[in-house]
Order: structure tokens, then sequence, then C-alpha cells
């Protein structure tokens, strides 16, 4: 069964789904491939909606904007592959058909050395790998070997798992990130990448806080050390200056210097976005993350922190349009239901967070805190105070920090435990405290002298 097929520069491996052009990889969403990839399978012949929808879109209701979308996408993309007329042609109020000239070689094999079907076989199976790596970051010099190390496979898997930005995945990305090390002691990004995994992990809130940064120190170090010109050891160098040290201005200079080796880093631009985002400067946070999904519009995390941007901007609405449109496409996707529920209640439609907040699958603990906030938001303040009261007990035997008394005490509008909370969270510096400046759960303290004295402390030299 033919499963390799040529148009113009471009070349279709349907078994892969992945479009290559030359020996590059064409990014282009899972779903886009799909549709071309049944598209070039049924070339000539009229292929209706309802079967794309089928075939693309199993057991799911999609709006059709969501095909007309990819359709237009693919026609972009694909433009020089139909001798200057169309590609894929509308066939009214049916569907879609495929027109290009289909061939046994790319156009353009000249240009790329002469390929084979032996040399494209060998270049589509590395990039099956490699077009992993595209939803989460640019990685030019991997692009130009034929097949990856074994080292580099372990890298790449990592880079697509985490690419889903899934809690419950990290853990499993840190162990790809580390066997990748093992295998190639050299690689200064196997290092990096065990620097941003041990980072995200105490975001998560998956292990001992201490032990995490310490690692990912650690690894930052060594992948600076290792490789001092490539982008990705200054993002990892970045991130543990703001999570351990609270070095913000560090931070900023380390994604910087990552951007200016590497501008199309989308790494950097997420991390330094991130940082933006947490200052307060949304306006320029907006701009770094709009560029970067224009670069790459498959990626997910982007694309959540394009939603968090407008959700800190109190843009509620807007917030959830990005996140209905994110979770079109990853429907499972945790913190997109997070953040969607958090949205929703801003907006008073607590019965609809709820659902969302559910649906987010995050740990019970987190689950438990904001269903107790929108209940609050109700008017209802008892969940809060009942699960303050069982978290002081917590603390009080020494089994948590001052940490978990925080969002109950604000919810159940006892300010000056929740200011004196904060004030214990300042003495050993807990990664919270990074969002006080524009998070809206905050907005209760704002008016507090002691709560501006923690927020300038953070921000003061920045």
């Amino acid at each position: 069964m033919r499963t390799t097929y040529c148009f113009g520069a471009f070349v279709l491996d349907s078994s892969q789904r992945v479009v290559l052009r030359g020996s590059a990889i064409v990014p282009l969403p899972p779903k886009a491939v799909c549709i071309l990839t049944l598209l070039v399978k049924n070339a000539g012949e009229v292929v209706d909606k309802d079967e794309i929808f089928a075939a693309v879109w199993p057991g799911t209701f999609v709006v059709e904007s969501s095909l007309t979308k990819n359709i237009s996408l693919l026609r972009k993309t694909l433009r020089d592959a139909g001798d200057g007329g169309p590609v894929i042609e509308t066939v009214s109020k049916r569907g879609y058909r495929f027109v290009a000239r289909i061939g046994d070689e790319p156009l353009s094999s000249t240009a790329t050395g002469g390929f084979s079907h032996h040399r494209i076989a060998l270049t589509i199976a590395a990039g099956v790998l490699l077009i992993a790596s595209l939803s989460y970051l640019y990685w030019r010099p991997i692009l130009s070997v034929p097949l990856p190390t074994e080292s580099q496979r372990q890298y790449l898997i990592a880079q697509h798992i985490w690419s889903r930005l899934e809690p419950s995945e990290i853990e499993h990305v840190l162990r790809r990130f580390e066997r990748a090390a093992q295998l190639d002691t050299r690689s200064a990004i196997a290092y990096a990448g065990i620097a941003e995994a041990r980072a995200t992990m105490t975001t998560f809130g998956v292990g001992s806080p201490g032990l995490n940064l310490s690692k990912a120190r650690e690894a930052a170090t060594r992948a600076l050390t290792l490789n001092p010109n490539l982008a990705l050891p200054y993002v990892s160098v970045g991130v543990v200056r703001m999570l351990a040290d609270f070095d913000i201005a560090g931070a900023e200079r380390a994604y910087l210097t990552a951007l200016r080796l590497d501008p199309d880093s989308i790494s950097a631009q997420l991390r330094y976005a991130c940082l933006l985002t947490h200052a307060g400067r949304l306006a320029e946070a907006r701009r770094i993350v709009h560029h970067a999904i224009q670069r790459n519009p498959v990626s997910v995390p982007l694309a959540l922190q394009a939603a968090r941007i407008e959700y800190f901007d109190r843009r509620y609405s807007d917030a959830i349009a990005a996140l209905r449109e994110l979770l079109e496409r990853e429907p499972s996707f945790s913190l997109a239901h997070y953040y969607m529920a958090m949205s929703l209640g801003r907006l008073g439609r607590t019965a609809e967070a709820l659902e969302q907040l559910r649906r987010s699958r995050l740990r019970a603990s987190v689950l438990e805190t904001d269903e107790a906030w929108l209940r609050s938001l109700e008017g209802n303040r008892e969940p809060a105070r009942t699960l303050l009261a069982s978290r002081r007990r917590l603390v009080r035997d020494g089994l948590r920090k001052a940490t978990v008394l925080l969002l109950p005490a604000i919810d159940s509008g006892d300010d000056e435990t929740a200011l004196s909370s904060l004030t214990e969270m300042w003495k050993t510096r807990e990664i919270e405290l990074l969002a006080l400046r524009v998070d809206p759960r905050f907005d209760a303290l704002r008016p507090d002298p002691r709560f501006r004295r923690i927020v300038n402390h953070i921000w003061s030299e920045f």
C-alpha cells in the first residue's frame, strides 16, 4: 500500500503523518496533517465534510470553523505545490478535493541534493521524532542530523510529552531527560531539560521543592558549562534564578541572553513572557506570546500562556475564548480546564466553573481549595472556613507549611491569617509569592500596606 506522496516540493508520508520540504520538516498541526492525508489519498475526488469530521474528529462535536481553519492553513503552507493553481479546491456545500499533481519525486530533488527514495525514507524516520519537539521549542541543530542518537531520541520524546504540559506526566519527562544525559554526558540540552523539568515539578507541587530546585541548579550550571553558545542553557539558568533565588533581574538577563543567541527560541520566549506576566507587564508579555504563536501555532504551552495573560489582565471573556479554542484541539488538557474554571468563576458562572474544575483532574488539595473559593464567590464562606480550620491543625502539627492557609484564609475573609501566612512564606521564599502582583485571588489584600511591602520586596529590583 502506498504511503509516500510527492506533490510540488513536498513529501507526505501518510504512515508517519509527517510532511517534508527537502530535508526540513513542515510544521503543521496533527489535525491538519490528518486532513491532508485523507484528501491526498482521495486525490481528484470530493471528500465530504462529514467524512472528514468522522475521520479527523471521531466521536467529537466540532464546529465547522475548525475544519476551515485547517484547510486555510494547508493552502497557505502548500501554495507552492500547485503549479500556480490551487492545491485544495472547495466544492460548494459538499467538501474539498485535492487537485495538485502527485508525482514520484519532489520537484525540488535537485535543490536538495538529489534525494533518493531511500534518503527520503531515512529523513522521514528522523522527522517523526523531530516534529514532536517543534510544539515546544525550535531546535535547529538536530534538523540537520539524518538519524537521531539514542540520547537525542530520549530528549525528543521528553519534549513531545512535555509539549502537552500535563502535571501528571512531569516525572516521566524528567526520567527521559535524565536518560538522555546518561547516554550523552556532554549533551547541554539534556541537562537544560533536567533543570526545567525539576523547576516545573516545583511549580506543579510534585516532590520536594528544596530538592527539585537544588537539582535544577546543578543541571542548569552543567548545561551552561557544556555549551555557553546555546539558548537553552540560559533559559534553564533563568528559571532557577527566578524560582530558587527570586533574582528577577538575573532571570531576565538570562532570558534575554537566550533570545540574543536564538531570537526564535520558543522556550526562551515562553519563559520570558511568564516573567513579564508575573511582573504585571502584560502588554509586553502578550506581544511576545503572540509573536511566538505566529511561528508555532500548535504549541500548547504558548496557547495556555496567552490565555493566562488575559486572565491576569482581568479580561475573563477573552481568556475563556482562548481556552475554548485550546480545549477544542486538546480536550483533556488539565491546566486549560483549570484556568477555564477560574475565568468562569470570576464571571459568576459557578456551576460551569465547578464542572471545569473537576475536569482538570488536579491534586485533591487544589480542587478542595478552589471549590471553596467558588462557593465564597456565591456568598457562602462556610466551606472556606471549614477548610481553613482543618489546615490550621495540619500546620500546628507540623504536617504542612503556612502556604496551605493562604487561600482559604482569603476566601473566608480572615485577612489577618492570610497576611501572617504571606509573611511566613516570604521568609522561605515560597514560589507562590511570584504571582502576588497580578493574580486576582489576592485582590482583597491589595489595600493593606503589609501586602504591598512583600510585593515591593519581590519586585524591587525589576
